[in-house]
């Protein structure tokens, strides 16, 4: 499966998004006790603070979260139609002679 997706890219250069990631979670952990009690979740257009929300697991780790839903959803992806894009083909519609 992962012969063809790595005649595009070496394996290795998956680290550095899972590293950066990785990075997030950690500095998020580290940082959570010096968070104020109340967290700023929505600014206007001039830059003033709209909104507030208590401190909290949800609002601390929901930037990391959505970073790790995001590579692993495109890291499906990729692996899913780059790895066999014979398959990718029959599931959208696409000729051989297209491909």
């Amino acid at each position: 499966m992962y012969r063809k997706l790595h005649q595009h890219y070496p394996w290795y250069l998956e680290l550095i998004p899972a590293l950066i990631i990785a990075a997030g979670f950690l500095y998020t952990i580290i940082s959570y006790p010096r968070l104020p009690d109340t967290i700023p979740t929505g600014l206007s257009i001039s830059g003033k603070v709209t909104g507030f929300e208590p401190k909290g697991l949800f609002h601390a780790f929901y930037l990391p979260a959505v970073a790790l839903i995001l590579y692993l959803v495109i890291t499906w992806v990729s692996h899913r139609f780059l790895a066999r894009p014979e398959e990718a083909g029959e599931n959208w519609g696409i000729t051989a002679k297209q491909r």
